[in-house]
């Protein structure tokens, strides 16, 4: 009987792991939550990956995945700001002639 109690004293509500839950520093907490799905690497890109994981002995795939998903992104919109600022200066030249 005492074992009984003793096992139900150690034991974690929901409510208590809950609250040590929020309590543990996220590298997400500026962004909103994810959204979960599947996808099919090729086996080359999904080995990169894990070489990339493995060598920082830090983080996971998803991290892994994202930050790349994330360089791209703002590769692209840098691209973009820098092709509407030179047609913003050839429109200005043309003006000035």
């Amino acid at each position: 009987m005492n074992k009984r109690k003793n096992k139900k004293a150690t034991r974690t509500t929901k409510s208590q792991k809950a609250s040590q839950a929020s309590k543990i520093p996220s590298a997400r907490t500026s962004r909103s939550p994810s959204t979960r799905i599947e996808i099919a690497l090729d086996p080359d890109v999904f080995s990169w990956f894990q070489t990339q994981v493995i060598a920082a002995k830090t983080g996971n795939f998803d991290d892994a995945i994202n930050e790349a998903l994330r360089g791209f992104i703002d590769s692209q919109q840098e691209a973009l700001q820098r092709a509407v600022r030179k047609i913003v200066r050839d429109e200005l030249r043309q003006l000035k002639r």
